[in-house]
């Protein structure tokens, strides 16, 4: 006869580091997404014979020593312009720290149960923890305003505050070179302000202070134009130049998606790079410019106009307006315009983390270092995503992302040459209890000695320590038990057999030790009050000579 022992955690958690692969360093990933799997190898194995796809929820128990343990987890190529490779992780508590755990528990039971001389409660069960859920897809899109681009031409310059630049140029300036100016204007804010200028230029000299109009106030009327020409140039640029440099960003973008090795991908990168640097430039010298005009004309427009001229203090008002209006058409082109570089920067970043943890053969590169130790595990689910990368009908940066290719989850514990597993079962065995009762005769209760009471099963707590030093069919086990049962408790200990196919079984056997029980300061034909006292005198004391017992554990 056998008795069966049930518990679905622990029992397979305990077969799921029997026949988790071993690793000590790093699990290098294979994403095959044409056939939508992912592939392992493990630390220095030959990728070319070792690939093994990735079934189910894999477990690999992580040999390396340490407290914390960690282990790299790096993947083989994957264009990140077409694929996106997320990795999330939970920790739990190890069921294997867990049993220990229980166990103790029990025996401290026992303890309070052989203390009282009593019975105490039963064994609780286990609970397994529940799976972590993956992280859903996210689908960011960057769009820009009509119109916004960067030009190709941008060159590094330093952005110089007004005070440092000479409000006033010493030398003279004619009208007409003031009305040349003014018609290179080509911003359309300033479309009606240039009109009236060129309809009447005498209309610039009622910005001057004063009715004298000298060289010093033409002068500067060219350096303020100057710095308009140079801004409304830098902020609205010729369909031309816009569709030119539009082209070498689809062109770029494209270039990085079609690399299929590292060293394509780090050669494209060097001119998206430089593409990036543009766009960072060009952006920046634009803002000098708007700045250094704005803090010109701030300056130099009176801020009170000859009171005898209606006509000049009106244009001046409105060239106010004007420039006012420019500078925030400018500015929202310029917040655009920064949307576009920071999304190619970022794209930039992803190919520069890419490069800075290549591994040292330059056939992968680091996602992830993942810790744990004896007391937590990890679960951590690998996700990878297609992405489309492109320009929208405005020119700014698109990214698309679809739902996930491939999605796994892997385990990731501690190695231990004993693994604790802990559960509660029905051994076979041949006990026998003598116990004591009462009887009343008239008006006389006496104590009497009852027929013994026969167990051939026995309800314990136990922990199995099995042995994982090899990998194959079957390990040994070192087995202790615990059963508190009312009036019966037991020790057990013994070994056996833990088979890892079929999963979840184990035959043990070994020796079970009983407790007798004893009365104090009563015995046979004593008079007691009542059943009261006699409960109050029951003993337990340790049987020294063991049962044998055999049991059969499987979880389900």
């Amino acid at each position: 006869m056998s008795g069966l022992s049930a518990h679905l955690a622990v029992g397979q958690s305990t077969s799921e580091l029997l026949n988790a692969k071993r690793v000590n360093h790093f699990i290098v990933l294979k994403p095959d997404v044409r056939n939508k799997t992912l592939g392992y190898f493990l630390d220095n194995d030959v990728e070319s014979r070792n690939v093994k796809t990735i079934r189910g929820k894999p477990c690999f128990a992580v040999v390396e020593r340490g407290d914390p343990k960690q282990l790299r987890v790096e993947s083989a190529y994957l264009n990140p312009f077409k694929y996106r490779v997320v990795i999330t992780d939970t920790a739990l508590t190890d069921p294997a720290f867990e049993s220990v755990s229980k166990f103790l528990a029990v025996v401290e039971t026992l303890s309070g149960q052989l203390a009282k001389g009593g019975a105490t409660k039963g064994v609780e069960g286990y609970e397994a923890p529940k799976e972590p859920t993956a992280t859903a897809a996210v689908k960011a899109q960057l769009t820009t305003q009509s119109g916004a681009v960067i030009t190709s031409k941008g060159k590094k310059v330093r952005v110089v505050s007004a005070q440092t630049v000479s409000s006033i140029i010493r030398r003279n300036a004619s009208t007409n070179k003031l009305l040349s100016l003014i018609g290179e204007l080509n911003a359309p804010p300033l479309h009606a302000w240039a009109y009236q200028v060129q309809v009447d230029s005498a209309r610039l000299f009622w910005l001057a202070p004063t009715d004298t109009v000298s060289t010093a106030d033409m002068a500067r009327a060219r350096v303020v134009l100057q710095k308009l020409v140079e801004a409304s140039r830098l902020y609205y640029q010729p369909d031309t130049a816009k569709q030119h440099f539009l082209k070498r960003v689809k062109a770029g973008l494209d270039e990085v998606a079609a690399a299929r090795t590292f060293a394509a991908l780090q050669a494209s990168q060097v001119k998206f790079k430089a593409m990036v640097g543009e766009a960072k430039t060009f952006n920046a010298r634009s803002e000098a410019a708007l700045t250094s005009f704005m803090d010109e004309q701030n300056r130099d427009l009176p801020a009170e106009h000859r009171k005898n001229s209606p006509a000049a203090l009106a244009f001046t008002n409105f060239t106010r307006q004007t420039f006012a209006e420019f500078e925030t058409a400018a500015r929202a082109i310029q917040a655009t315009r920064e949307q576009i570089a920071e999304a190619l920067a970022s794209l930039d970043g992803d190919l520069d983390q890419i490069a800075a943890e290549l591994s040292g053969s330059g056939t992968s590169y680091h996602l992830a270092t993942l810790y744990l130790n004896e007391e937590k595990m990890r679960d951590f689910t690998v996700s990878i995503y297609p992405r489309v990368i492109g320009l929208d009908a405005n020119g700014g940066i698109t990214v698309e992302e679809g739902g996930a290719l491939i999605q796994e989850r892997l385990r990731l514990r501690a190695s231990k040459k004993l693994i604790p597993e802990f559960a509660t079962g029905l051994f076979y065995t041949n006990l026998q209890y003598g116990s004591y009762g009462t009887e009343t005769v008239g008006t006389e209760t006496r104590v009497v000695k009852v027929a013994p009471r026969n167990y051939r099963g026995i309800l314990a707590a136990h922990l199995n320590l099995v042995w994982n030093q090899w990998d194959g069919l079957i390990h040994p086990l070192a087995q202790i038990g615990v059963g508190t049962g009312k009036f019966a408790p037991t020790l057990l200990a013994g070994g056996g057999l833990r088979f890892s196919q079929p999963k979840h079984l184990a035959v043990t056997g070994g020796a079970v030790w009983t407790w007798r029980e004893g009365l104090d300061q009563l015995a046979p034909g004593s008079l007691v009050t009542g059943t009261a006292q006699l409960e109050e005198a029951r003993t337990l004391t340790l049987n020294p000579r063991p049962k044998m017992y055999i049991g059969l554990q499987y979880s389900f």
